[in-house]
């Protein structure tokens, strides 16, 4: 038993010294939606808050201005040099991205969408010093609220406010919200002997006229093994995820 113990220990330390000694790492993730055919209800959860990088936000909005009907599903970055890495993190170019596969074999899931491929390569920091990223994806569901939505709340859905008719007062556009994104969240990766992923998610469902929006939640922390796909999900959405070492 002491040996075997001793040389799980020793295993281990192998394991975590190959980790640390890669300081700079891709992750490239496929984010879901799939029909969700469950009659679980979903309280409200608050998003971790905190600071977060907005390099994919400040991505989207300069590939889709607002207002924006929907992210696109592909979002990418175009650093000229591939071995310039001055600046992390980045955003992944569409080279260097290895799950366009498995994003289309997603899609084969019941009512399977894909909202988001994207990456960013970064040198993680301990997960006290790691800046999540923010994510959002899907579509703008900002026609079915009348007022400025606060993430992770239940908001009232209904029409979007018709034109005026003749002698009406013109509807005021100050009341319209910015861009609801059908999700939003954060995804943080950490290292300290493993990579650790902590992810926070909201998808927002529209469940009909006069019904507030349905925020289905994921919520999960999972230590990862670099280079290996790990798949996070709930009934109402999936994550595929791949960290690879890149030196």
């Amino acid at each position: 038993m002491q040996k075997l113990l001793k040389g799980w220990v020793l295993l281990t330390a192998l394991v975590s010294s190959q980790l640390m000694a890669a300081t700079v790492f891709d992750v490239e993730v496929v984010i879901v939606a799939r029909q969700d055919a469950s009659n679980e209800t979903w309280p409200p959860r608050p998003l971790p808050d905190g600071k977060t990088n907005p390099l994919l936000i400040d991505a989207i909005n300069a590939q889709c201005p607002p207002p924006c009907a929907a992210v696109p599903q592909t979002i990418v970055g175009s650093a000229p040099d591939a071995t310039d890495d001055s600046q992390l993190p980045r955003l992944l170019r569409p080279d260097e991205l290895k799950l366009n596969d498995a994003a289309s074999r997603l899609t084969g899931l019941p009512g399977g969408r894909v909202l988001l491929h994207t990456g960013w390569r970064l040198a993680p920091k301990q997960p006290r010093y790691a800046t999540p990223m923010a994510v959002e994806a899907g579509r703008d569901l900002g026609s079915y609220v009348l007022q400025p939505v606060a993430e992770n709340t239940a908001v009232d859905v209904s029409a979007a406010p018709a034109e005026p008719q003749t002698g009406e007062a013109p509807v005021d556009a100050t009341v319209m919200p910015a861009m609801v994104p059908e999700l939003a969240g954060q995804i943080q990766v950490a290292l300290d002997h493993y990579l650790l992923v902590d992810m926070a998610l909201d998808l927002k469902t529209v469940q009909g006229d006069g019904q507030p929006l349905l925020v289905k939640t994921l919520r999960q922390k999972r230590r990862l093994k670099s280079g290996e796909w790990h798949y996070f999900d709930n009934p109402a959405m999936g994550v595929l995820m791949q960290i690879r070492p890149v030196r």
